[in-house]
């Protein structure tokens, strides 16, 4: 199987490194003092591996070869219909995963060691398992099945790659891994634009936000 191309690392550092000059030069307008820019060419590709370092942080697992076949191990994995003819997608690609799923499905027998709690069995009932969440999905409107998946959401901390590229005396930290739905919905329509609670409720009404 074709290996890659050996110089992505290369193409991505030189991105990063520009990224990082324009931060210096804004901070030294700011200041008027410069900085020094860090960016490793296996940072910059280790930056867009995403799980890998989740998985390897909560379970020391370390990506082997997979061949040229895309062989996840994330059991439930794929786009479901539901009940409305809309479709959600849907990867569990941990034991804790399904079973915060198996909550939301109202059926928590499902996530325990004699069924598929365990990520092995579920590999060798994938099919088995999909089918489960597809008729799971099929019988609920895409509202209904976010909103039950959302209900069983804890918001764990989670081990992500740090930002790169890193400045000498002020390199980058992550602060969120991102905003939750429509958390600043109210920020925008209201504060940015201006517009009143009349004018975003027809909004509302006419799904256009």
């Amino acid at each position: 199987m074709t290996p890659g191309s050996t110089t992505l690392g290369d193409y991505m550092t030189g991105l990063y490194g520009c990224l990082g000059v324009l931060m210096a030069l804004r901070h030294r307008d700011l200041t008027g003092e410069g900085r020094y820019v860090d960016a490793a060419l296996y940072e910059s590709v280790f930056r867009c591996t995403e799980k890998r370092a989740p998985t390897f942080g909560m379970y020391g697992m370390v990506r082997e070869r997979a061949g040229s076949s895309h062989n996840d191990f994330a059991v439930p994995h794929g786009h479901f219909s539901t009940k409305d003819g809309k479709w959600v997608a849907i990867r569990c690609a941990t034991d804790l995963l399904f079973d915060r799923l198996a909550k939301a499905m109202a059926r928590p027998e499902l996530a325990t060691a004699d069924t598929y709690g365990e990520q092995k069995i579920r590999l060798a009932h994938r099919h088995d398992v999909n089918e489960i969440v597809r008729d799971w999905c099929g019988a609920l409107a895409l509202e209904e099945v976010l909103e039950r998946c959302y209900a069983t959401d804890t918001g764990e901390q989670v081990i992500v790659p740090a930002p790169v590229p890193r400045l000498s005396e002020t390199p980058g930290r992550i602060r969120t891994l991102g905003p939750k739905l429509g958390e600043h919905s109210s920020e925008l329509l209201h504060e940015l634009p201006g517009l009143d609670e009349a004018r975003s409720t027809a909004l509302r009404a006419k799904n256009a936000i």
